[in-house]
């Protein structure tokens, strides 16, 4: 079982909603979330104060619940860190490190300083989060993480044919450039270099990659692997002076293959790519293929057995029942026609499933921000089917705009809602011939 950590160390988030999504999308594919206590604190542009994003970095590094530590979006804020974050004590908590942009200036530290622990990869809110989400960034992370290695093909040919090896590195080259010459720096002779941007014209790119020729750092590469550097406008200036004329130029100037169309960088269709490990290139007619795994210091992560979804009403009636039955009407003797009324239809409804598809939990939320219908297959209790099915709907309630949730609690399992932040708000009741508490929860106290 793998829990990612949800942390904000750079701009702040705009939608917190975003957050939502994205745990949802992570507990639909069998991980369970834990969100930074500053994550969605806001001071000037930055998710926080100085002292607030280091302690966030430093909670992620420090709990042992934690095995990805994901960054919820980019922008800027890490650069004024950098003197105070102990890389070191970092790289040592072998947690895996997860995003792009900004967090280039965590990651190549890491690197600097022995870690294979970073990933280039989706961001929490900017990524998962977003309000279409990329199936395929999602599911070449997983596939990275779960198994430990990927790979993907570009349909592109190349003028360079062959094949290489080498350490696999790079990130955004606006943060990578502003590491150059510093303590921060990680030496990586022999790499495969790869680099993205946005919104920076064609001629700056390349000066930043002249930058990084003079300093004698592209002479010691294999190659540079080119992703994203969209977002940038020609003005008269340029002439028309685009991105392929950059490529071109360069491919005569530097003597090392670059390739082209990588699919990473600030687009919602990104692969991951880990920092540091070997990594295999090759280049035919018909395009090129790049080869990568995790790290020897990083193990790959083991989904839970289960996974938590949305249930369609009409269409999971069945699965719904199949849960809800066994555990209310014949395990509590709840009466049939109290267990399924006529709110049921214009509920939310989650449907937890085994690896078979077997339906083993099940909740809801009526639209008044009321939870209920709480269930767990006797064989599943025990096994954080409860704990994921309420993140799950406490993320869609908020995620729907409700700012606080109601339940009313067996008072058996009352304990269990008191971990997941509820506090009791009356006195005991009687429903259904079981004791009762109303409790409620606060969904920005997450």
């Amino acid at each position: 079982m793998a829990t990612f950590g949800l942390f904000a160390p750079s701009g702040f988030l705009a939608d917190p909603t975003a957050v939502d999504r994205a745990e949802m999308a992570l507990l639909a594919r069998g991980h369970l979330v834990k969100r930074d206590r500053s994550l969605l604190c806001c001071e000037q542009r930055f998710a926080g104060s100085d002292d607030e994003r280091i302690a966030a970095i430093e909670r992620m590094a420090s709990d042992p619940d934690i095995d990805v530590a994901m960054a919820a979006r980019g922008g800027y804020g890490i650069s004024r860190l950098l003197g105070r974050i102990d890389f070191t004590r970092l790289a040592a908590a072998r947690k895996i490190w997860v995003g792009h942009s900004d967090l280039t200036a965590t990651h190549l530290p890491l690197l600097a300083s022995g870690a294979t622990s970073g990933i280039q990869g989706p961001m929490a809110a900017a990524d998962l989060g977003a309000a279409t989400p990329s199936d395929f960034a999602l599911d070449h992370l997983l596939r990275l993480l779960e198994t430990g290695e990927d790979h993907f093909d570009v349909a592109l040919p190349q003028p360079w044919r062959g094949e290489l090896k080498g350490r696999l590195w790079g990130g955004n080259l606006t943060m990578l450039l502003h590491l150059l010459g510093t303590q921060w720096w990680p030496a990586i002779p022999g790499g495969i270099l790869f680099l993205e941007d946005i919104s920076e014209p064609p001629f700056r790119i390349e000066r930043m990659l002249y930058q990084l020729h003079h300093a004698g750092v592209l002479a010691t590469q294999q190659a540079v692997l080119l992703g994203d550097f969209g977002g940038y406008r020609i003005g008269a200036p340029d002439n028309g002076y685009d991105m392929d004329a950059v490529v071109a130029h360069l491919r005569t100037r530097f003597d090392i293959p670059i390739l082209t169309s990588l699919p990473f960088g600030h687009i919602p269709d990104k692969v991951s790519l880990p920092l540091g490990t070997e990594a295999h290139v090759r280049s035919d007619a018909a395009g090129w293929r790049l080869d990568c795994a995790l790290g020897p210091d990083v193990k790959p992560i083991k989904p839970l057995p289960f996974t938590v979804r949305r249930a369609e009403w009409a269409n999971d009636l069945a699965r719904l029942r199949a849960v809800r039955h066994p555990v209310f009407v014949v395990e509590q003797q709840v009466p049939e026609d109290l267990e399924w009324d006529a709110i049921d239809p214009n509920c939310l409804h989650a449907l937890a499933v085994d690896a078979a598809g077997t339906p083993i939990g099940t909740a809801r939320l009526l639209p008044d921000g009321h939870i209920g219908r709480v269930a767990v297959v006797k064989a599943w209790r025990g096994k954080d089917v409860g704990v994921a099915l309420m993140r799950w709907m406490l993320a869609a309630a908020s995620a729907g705009g409700h700012k606080a949730v109601a339940l009313n609690a067996q008072t058996s399992a009352a304990d269990f809602y008191t971990r997941l932040g509820f506090v009791v708000t009356g006195p005991e009741f009687m429903e259904a011939n079981i004791p009762h508490l109303p409790m409620t929860l606060a969904l920005a106290a997450r």
